[in-house]
Parts: structure tokens; C-alpha cells; sequence
């Protein structure tokens, strides 16, 4: 779990079949915890952190499938615009915190979010 305040973590909307709610509710009260708490708990048994064999799977993969992209003229030249246009956001995003348009948190938060989005499976 997270240290960040509720506010600045990811919220999700779920709908819930009848009944669901109230089994949820049940299970928290047993176990001394908030509805959200139980279901937070209930996640990470369904989505344990990757063990090291995991991650070492998904690098492995995630660097054959930059070989074949990098073996791709027109994909090597889409890869060179979107380095750049990330870069382009990075150096706006430190301009903005050194203008005061925006909080160093806010930056540290979108990085982390840019990193986020690359450790997705493929």
C-alpha cells in the first residue's frame, strides 16, 4: 500500500451485483477493517507483486519486442518522435514547478505515472 493521502491515490468505480456490497460489509466488520481496506486486501491475493522469475519474464520480453521495434525503420522513427515528445513534457513540466505553475509533487507524480505505464504486460 501507499503512504499518499486517499485524495491523491487511484480511485476506480465498480459496479456491484446485488448482495456484493453487503458481503463485502460483512467481511470487513470480521475482519476489523473499512469496506475499501477489505477490498484493497482482496486485490493483493489476486494480484500479488510479481515474483523476481515474473519480472524477469516480462524484461525479457519487453526487450525482444524493443529489438524487433528498433529493427523497424518506420517504428525506429515513430520510437525517435515519441522520446522526443516525452522529453518535450518532462522540460515543461520542470519549467512549470521552477514558475510555481506546478507543485514538484505533481511532477513526481507523473513520472512516476509515465513509469507506471510502461510496466504493463505485453
Amino acid at each position: 500500500m501507499t503512504d499518499a493521502p486517499s485524495r491523491k491515490q487511484d480511485q476506480f468505480i465498480v459496479r456491484l451485483p446485488d448482495g456484493m456490497r453487503d458481503r463485502i460489509k460483512y467481511a470487513a466488520e470480521a475482519n476489523g477493517r473499512s469496506m475499501n481496506a477489505e477490498i484493497v486486501a482482496a486485490l493483493y491475493d489476486w494480484f500479488p507483486d510479481p515474483t523476481a522469475e515474473e519480472y524477469l519474464a516480462w524484461l525479457h520480453r519487453e526487450l525482444i519486442f524493443q529489438k524487433e521495434l528498433l529493427n523497424n525503420p518506420k517504428a525506429k522513427e515513430e520510437l525517435r518522435k515519441a522520446v522526443e515528445n516525452r522529453i518535450a513534457e518532462i522540460r515543461q513540466d520542470i519549467i512549470d514547478v521552477i514558475d510555481g505553475k506546478s507543485s514538484p509533487a505533481t511532477f513526481q507524480e507523473r513520472i512516476a505515472a509515465m513509469s507506471d505505464h510502461h510496466a504493463v504486460k505485453r
